[in-house]
């Protein structure tokens, strides 16, 4: 990238030399916010919402661990109990996947009596 001298303060400056020093800076930065936006996309280390993203995926059974053992072993009620819903609506989220469980449950007990009778 071309290097740009400050302006000399002993130099005539008209408006147009003003004006092209002007376009020549912003060219510039235009081109450094360009080059870091390319790097920030190639490299999640530079981009903080990627960097956070991968630090969550690389961590996440560390992280349901320390939930897990907050439900069973803090000494706070309000924690054990949080942490168990958590755990239970997670657990649940992953049942609906292959189906609600509860209402295939409900709809067998209804379809029985049916049968029977």
């Amino acid at each position: 990238m071309p290097e740009f001298p400050d302006l000399d303060p002993e130099a005539e400056h008209t408006p147009e030399s003003l004006e092209a020093t002007l376009h020549e800076y912003a060219k510039a930065v235009r081109s450094e916010f360009e080059i870091a936006q390319a790097n920030a996309e190639k490299s999640p280390q530079e981009n903080a919402e990627g960097f956070a993203v991968d630090f969550a995926k690389n961590n996440l059974g560390n992280s349901l661990a320390q939930i897990a053992w907050l439900s069973q072993n803090s000494t706070s009620d309000a924690v054990r109990l949080n942490a168990s819903k958590y755990l239970t609506d997670l657990a649940r989220e992953d049942a609906k996947k292959d189906g609600d469980p509860i209402k295939q449950l409900l709809q067998e007990l209804k379809e029985k009596p049916k049968a029977t009778a």
